[in-house]
């Protein structure tokens, strides 16, 4: 394949057409994400409030990058979307000459690694807010010129990676969360109920802080999302609250976030962190019970509204649980195999979740990957 390297200036040329501001007028304002991530919509800019002269209208099918943010890849192709927004003279906009170039095509170029690097290699000045592209430097910028036939078909097979990858990102999920919330509701209807108090232990052994020594403290997230592992620190830079040794397997609670879900169990692991006490943790003290099974129940939307309830205040940051509160909690206890097949499916839901993730960075690295490939490999 015959590649004719070219200077952006003979496949595109700049759009001057300024319109004036006028105090009355309202006009639909549009910023540029870095990394190739696209125009977003600002909130509209009303002309008696800002200081521009002139604005410039986006037109669909247009190129317009961020002199300031190029060096980071702020390009895009305009869409139908952002078509009559509004930039200032910070982003120019370029008609693409399309008879010469198929604007697919281009953009997958423009949006790729390799010119990415030569955008950054254009920037000019010192320090972020400094620097600068601009319009003559982005022109003398070089884009792959091939026959028209190998374009279409470099870019359709790049078109289709980008829409296997986003279905895959967005694709129909079962909704495994939904799926064990129903489970654990279905396994607790009809059970006898005990307080939190018959069924726990308080478990805080209380530790004193050695200025000389680093610690691995805890947090616990909102609406079931787990418990957060600090990085290791110095003493000097806790908080100056009593801590006490995390408990594998134990119950966490956050006592000022438990309206909203902040309820986790510590893993192995977690041995050898440490709470504040902000938070409460308990152990199991009947073995009717498991830890699994009352973090689960909890996280349902009944149980959030029972922690809700036992957390009184007027305002989110005033509302406190008291052990006392948590331990006058009912919930439902069904037989222990029962919780157990609850505790099976949570983890098997938490391997799922694990997978799905790695698939979305997998799938998001796709079409950047296939770009470069293509790209780097024109000489």
């Amino acid at each position: 394949m015959k590649v004719e390297w070219v200077p952006l200036r003979e496949v595109m040329k700049q759009s001057r057409e300024p319109v004036a501001v006028e105090p009355t007028s309202v006009y639909r304002s549009a910023g540029l994400l870095n990394r190739g991530r696209g125009l977003f919509k600002k909130p509209d800019l009303s002309g008696a409030n800002t200081t521009y002269k002139h604005l410039y209208r986006l037109n669909t099918n247009q190129v317009v990058y961020s002199k300031l943010f190029g060096w980071e890849g702020a390009i895009a192709v305009v869409g139908e979307a952002f078509a009559n927004h509004f930039v200032s003279s910070e982003f120019p906009i370029f008609d693409v000459e399309e008879e010469v170039i198929a604007l697919p095509y281009l953009e997958h170029f423009l949006l790729s690694g390799r010119f990415a690097h030569e955008l950054a290699r254009a920037t000019t000045g010192l320090g972020q807010r400094r620097q600068r592209v601009n319009v003559d430097q982005f022109l003398i910028l070089e884009a792959p010129l091939v026959a028209r036939s190998d374009q279409e078909r470099i870019a359709a097979h790049l078109s289709s990676l980008g829409v296997v990858a986003t279905a895959s990102r967005h694709a129909a999920r079962i909704e495994p969360e939904s799926l064990l919330t129903r489970a654990v509701m279905h396994v607790a209807a009809g059970q006898p109920q005990r307080s939190l108090g018959e069924l726990l232990e308080r478990s805080r052994p209380w530790i004193q802080l050695d200025q000389s020594s680093t610690y691995r403290p805890i947090g616990v997230r909102g609406f079931g999302r787990g418990m957060i592992r600090y990085p290791e620190t110095d003493a000097d830079a806790l908080s100056k609250l009593r801590y006490f040794a995390v408990k594998p397997g134990s119950l966490i609670v956050s006592n000022i976030k438990a309206w909203e879900g902040a309820v986790c169990t510590a893993r192995e692991s977690d041995d050898g962190r440490i709470g504040s006490n902000r938070f409460l943790q308990y152990t199991v003290k009947d073995p009717a019970v498991t830890v699994e099974w009352i973090e689960r129940y909890l996280l349902t939307p009944e149980g959030v509204a029972l922690l809700s309830a036992a957390s009184p205040g007027s305002a989110d940051r005033n509302r406190t649980l008291s052990m006392e509160g948590f331990e006058r909690i009912l919930i439902p206890v069904p037989p222990i195999a029962a919780q157990r097949s609850i505790g099976a499916l949570a983890n098997t839901v938490a391997r799922a979740e694990a997978v799905r993730d790695q698939r979305d960075v997998l799938a998001a690295a796709l079409l950047p990957a296939a770009r470069n490939e293509i790209f780097n490999a024109m000489r």
